[in-house]
């Protein structure tokens, strides 16, 4: 009896800490995604002409960036998550 408390204690232990290097994992794996499909984008904005820019309305362009790594970030939690 002794020897399953002592069992049920060191697996629980263990599941803990394998769920906490998985969340540590995930959120440097996030980050890295994240960090790049932003500066890519950004990247691609630097690269657009300037007539582009005179015609367009910057917080229309910065919301569609926004939606577009909310998006992504909402992709990455289903497909990390669901694995």
């Amino acid at each position: 009896v002794v020897l399953a408390v002592v069992g049920y204690g060191v697996i629980n232990f263990v599941v803990g800490v394998m769920a906490e290097v998985r969340g540590y994992i995930w959120r440097i794996v996030s980050f890295s995604l994240t960090k790049k499909f932003s500066v890519s984008t950004f990247e691609h904005l630097h690269h657009l002409s300037l007539s582009y820019h005179l015609k367009r309305k910057t917080g229309q362009v910065l919301r569609v960036m926004d939606r577009g790594v909310s998006s992504l970030s909402t992709l990455q939690q289903v497909i990390g998550f669901t694995m």
